[in-house]
């Protein structure tokens, strides 16, 4: 079944998790800074830092993408042998690919397209790009040549570079640290607002909704006859047993079983479950729901 009939689940609480996380991983770590560490520990700390960020812009992206995979900037993939036969979800695999291949790329490029999109705002005044494009090379040369500035550096290292020449040793030192993940933190702040801006009406009740409405079509089947919301906390309490409970078709009772078997462990109306019962278009759905169900929170 194709994709555009499929029913955006995205929802902002779970969008805005790696934001979360992220923001909270490097205030931790200028709280940190501000005692006397030895310089491991310090550079440990800074390359926290740098892939805290790195991470939450792979993991937002690979949340957006398994929502909306339309978005999707592909033309063709391709999979092993292996992964057609013994992956599964290839959708997800791919994804996956894409965004690691995606994080690669130079950190201006990583972000532009980040904000492409998501379609968020990509003018962060407050934030000296140059300065980011620095960090991360400086965190790369730290890994993997001992902070001695060697050529990929001098290409890479843009505007901000600290050193014009070959065989400097760069300084890593506290007041370097704070200012980079300082410089991070905002940007996290930055980004978290332009997403909150965008998506905060992706709630949890209105993914269920459209969830609902891409099950059931009958008009006695209306969602706010069959559950409780509670709109300021987000969530669904409890269910409701509607009046026209009795007359609904036998496969529409079906998945009314199965998501309340989800949200309360009421299997009533699966007891004689059998897919064979349903026609391809509604066998689709149900196999649509199953594979959602583990990751969709109803209630």
């Amino acid at each position: 079944m194709p994709n555009e009939n499929k029913p955006i689940l995205l929802t902002y609480k779970r969008l805005i998790m790696p934001v979360l996380l992220a923001k909270g991983k490097l205030q931790e770590i200028l709280d940190i800074m501000s005692g006397n560490l030895k310089e491991v520990s310090m550079q440990g700390l800074f390359v926290l830092g740098v892939s805290s960020f790195e991470i939450m812009l792979s993991d937002v992206l690979i949340y957006f993408f398994k929502n909306i995979p339309e978005k999707l900037d592909i033309k063709e993939a391709k999979f092993s042998k292996y992964e057609l036969l013994y992956e599964g979800e290839l959708t997800g695999l791919e994804i996956e690919r894409w965004v690691n291949d995606l994080s690669y790329k130079n950190v201006t490029d990583l972000l532009e397209r980040f904000c492409r999109i998501l379609s968020i705002d990509s003018d962060y005044s407050n934030i000296s790009i140059d300065n980011l494009i620095e960090i991360k090379e400086t965190r790369n040369l730290l890994l993997h040549n001992n902070l001695v500035v060697n050529n990929l550096y001098l290409q890479k290292a843009g505007k901000n570079k600290r050193a014009d020449r070959k065989g400097v040793k760069l300084k890593v030192d506290q007041e370097y640290i704070i200012q980079s993940v300082s410089t991070l933190y905002q940007l996290v702040i930055e980004i978290e607002d332009n997403l909150k801006s965008k998506y905060c009406k992706y709630t949890k009740i209105a993914a269920l909704q459209r969830l609902w409405n891409y099950l059931f079509h009958s008009p006695v089947l209306r969602f706010e006859d069959y559950w409780i919301v509670d709109e300021s906390k987000d969530e669904i309490p409890g269910l409701k047993r509607s009046k026209h409970e009795t007359g609904i078709s036998n496969s529409e009772r079906m998945f009314l079983g199965m998501w309340r078997a989800h949200f309360n462990g009421d299997s009533e109306y699966l007891k004689n479950f059998n897919m064979k019962s349903l026609d391809s278009e509604r066998q689709n759905k149900m196999l649509y729901f199953l594979s959602i169900a583990d990751e969709t929170s109803f209630y």
